[in-house]
This record gives C-alpha cells, structure tokens and sequence, in this order.
C-alpha cells in the first residue's frame, strides 16, 4: 500500500485552498493522505518537496472537505503537476469514489490489452501506508500499475 500518482495539467493559475473527494463506504479512523507535487521535466516523474498535502477522514460517507493543508501549491496553467494519495492502513475497509481504469486515458505506453491501460505509478522505494511528502525521480523501483484513479477536487482562490 504505497502512495500511488497520477499527473495533470492546472486548468488555473492560482493557489489551491482545499481539497475533496467522496466516501462511498465510511471506516473509523481511516485517513487517505493526499499531496501535489511539481513534475521533474527531465524524467516526467513527480520530485522533491509535496507542494501542498493534507489527510481527508474516511470517518463518515459524503463529500469530504479538507481545508487545512500543510503547505501552498501555487500551481501555473498548463504546467503538469502530480497528484497522489494513499490510504494510512493496509487492511481498510473504507472506500473512495474513483475512476474506472477501463474509461480513462494511459499515461504512458499502453499494454497490449486497452483494458490493462497503466495509470498510475507508484515508488516501490517509497513508505508503506504513509504519504512520501518528498520524492525523488533517481529511484528505480517506479512502477507503472492498473488502478482505478481516485477522484479528488481542489478549490483554487
């Protein structure tokens, strides 16, 4: 259970003041750990410090809104930036509302099936059941994976 990462291009330019996501089935005391992180243009892999990261509670179900970020992710329009997340616990029964892997596009070369599209990496490198709130693009345990991509919003000032 590492922290898993996808990339994206901000649509704004401004800062981001809170983050959201949907909880479909609620635990008690589960956290999924979010961040953003700049993209190193050398590899295309996130790098260095989280610009901003946060804990959402998997404590009820519904929208839940996270405010208090540690950090400001001061993003630019156009410019491609990571997101990533993962659960504080290995064995959890909480669950976010995401993406099918099957609807949404590749990030890099995709299998020979379309249906094994890979959409995210992770750092096998990395802390298990803990966000990495700092990455770096010279380890070779990134791994390209076949998940469903949560399904975060922010809020831009």
């Amino acid at each position: 259970n590492y922290t898993v990462y996808r990339p994206f291009i901000a649509p704004n330019s401004a800062a981001i003041t809170d983050v959201s996501m949907w909880v479909n089935t609620a635990d008690s005391g589960q956290v999924v750990e979010f961040g953003i992180w700049a993209n190193d243009d050398d590899t295309g892999l996130p790098t260095g410090d989280a610009l901003t990261y946060c804990d959402l509670s998997l404590n009820a179900t519904g929208l839940v809104t996270q405010d208090s970020l540690t950090g400001t992710a001061t993003l630019v329009r156009g410019t491609q930036y990571w997101f990533g997340y993962v659960s504080d616990a290995a064995d959890t029964t909480g669950r976010i509302n995401g993406f099918d892997v099957a609807t949404i596009p590749s990030i890099g070369a995709m299998a020979q099936n379309p249906l094994q599209q890979r959409t995210m990496i992770y750092d096998g490198g990395g802390t298990a059941n803990q966000l990495d709130t700092t990455v770096t693009t010279t380890t070779s345990a990134w791994v390209a994976v076949q998940y469903d991509v949560g399904a975060f919003s922010v809020t831009f000032a």
